[in-house]
């Protein structure tokens, strides 16, 4: 037997013997580090099986064309058009992270762009454009993207991004996480303000730090806009004159765009999560039986358990809702797990768009079997956890006539 089986086994061995599992049904945050190289999981060895994958091999091939504008972010518009990633989607972070961070303030702040599944780093004035994905098998996978000497773009896998995109931050798995610091007016972050891991549960008098917020109504309290002891305004519809915007793709730093990447970048690394360990307890015990309660999780994860409540209704500013909603596949009632509340809750129907994701669907058979089974029982009744009393009647109703309608594929009993 290989270290990391024992390892794995060992570690399975003190969750059963420890009492505290048995009252605790929670697995949203923080979790020890997965070993990438167990069976199983060969991390490093899959093969990448996403767009990123895919345009990275098209530029080796010059199958792929990319244009470059001098003036207008090198790479960036015409990376932006070929993945399909709206400039509304636009978030702002004056905080020094990412491997950029020496070129970040809040006078110069990085753009984070973003779609379902794809996430892309700017700063103005750097060659380097950052890129990361949620890849159905691995998870989170990272790139570079930057103009070669004779001008042509080379995109590259660093591996050093798991230094920090890798850890009990992102669910042990390698993922993405959103973070909230204060900082000063340099950027510079308090460490000691740590949020942690923001997710949609995060309350939102901890999200934001080192992000600009931009909209026209939002929650009262947040820790956005605030550099050291800069007087920003709690929000902004605007970010001129404090930000020259030229050379940035978007005009705003949308309080929706940031309130959906809190949701989704937490739901990618819990798919991927599951995904990982679906796959070692397959391979080891040759079922799934010890990850009941993290599957029972997920689906509170999926179902917006112990969401923040919006206490003020939240409108953004950039345009990004109206894409947002879009996006969804609809029932035959026009309804859609993308439209959204804003007023008490993020979604009209709590229920997370992405189950319809490359990645949900690409979980290990016995663990996506097994999410839709407990996902039933809770819209049919047969399951009830305080946790999801925010779920009425008719709101399992109508989750379960749309999930119905476009989810494919599912077992016969829906």
């Amino acid at each position: 037997m290989r270290w990391f089986q024992i390892m794995y086994l060992s570690y399975l061995l003190i969750w059963l013997l420890n009492p505290w599992h048995l009252a605790s049904e929670d697995f949203q945050g923080s979790t020890h580090l997965l070993p990438l190289g167990a069976d199983g999981i060969n991390y490093l060895e899959l093969k990448a099986s996403n767009p990123l994958a895919r345009l990275q091999s098209g530029l080796d091939r010059g199958a792929i064309q990319l244009s470059y504008d001098k003036d207008k972010g090198g790479y960036l518009p015409a990376l932006m058009q070929h993945l399909g990633i709206p400039a509304s989607s636009q978030i702002l972070v004056g905080s020094k992270t990412s491997l950029q961070r020496e070129r970040i303030s809040p006078n110069r702040p990085r753009a984070i762009l973003f779609n379902d599944d794809i996430y892309l780093g700017y700063v103005p004035g750097s060659k380097v454009i950052e890129l990361s994905v949620a890849d159905p098998i691995m998870g989170g996978v990272f790139y570079t993207l930057e103009a070669s000497e004779s001008g042509e773009p080379i995109m590259k896998s660093p591996q050093q991004c798991l230094e920090c995109h890798a850890s009990s931050k992102t669910m042990g798995v390698p993922g993405h996480l959103v973070r909230s610091f204060r900082t000063d007016a340099r950027g510079q972050l308090d460490l000691s303000s740590d949020g942690g891991l923001i997710t949609h549960r995060t309350p939102f008098s901890q999200r934001w730090g080192g992000y600009f917020v931009t909209g026209m109504a939002g929650p009262p309290d947040h820790r956005g806009n605030q550099f050291g002891d800069s007087s920003n305004p709690h929000l902004m519809e605007t970010l001129e004159p404090r930000i020259s915007l030229a050379d940035y793709p978007g005009e705003r730093s949308d309080i929706v765009a940031l309130m959906i990447l809190d949701h989704q970048t937490h739901l990618h690394n819990f798919i991927a999560r599951l995904h990982h360990e679906g796959r070692v307890a397959m391979q080891t015990y040759g079922h799934i039986r010890y990850l009941r309660h993290k599957v029972d999780s997920l689906v509170d994860a999926l179902l917006f358990a112990n969401e923040a409540p919006i206490t003020r209704p939240i409108k953004g500013s950039s345009g990004f809702s109206q894409w947002f909603e879009t996006q969804g596949v609809q029932d035959p009632q026009g309804r859609s797990l993308r439209q959204l509340d804003l007023h008490t809750r993020m979604m009209r129907y709590p229920c997370s768009y992405l189950i319809h994701s490359q990645a949900f669907k690409s979980l290990p058979d016995p663990v996506y079997d097994a999410t839709l089974k407990a996902l039933w029982e809770v819209l049919t009744g047969q399951t009830r956890r305080q946790k999801l009393n925010h779920l009425t009647l008719s709101l399992k109703r109508e989750i379960h006539e749309i999930l119905e309608a476009t989810l494919h594929p599912k077992p016969e009993y829906w």
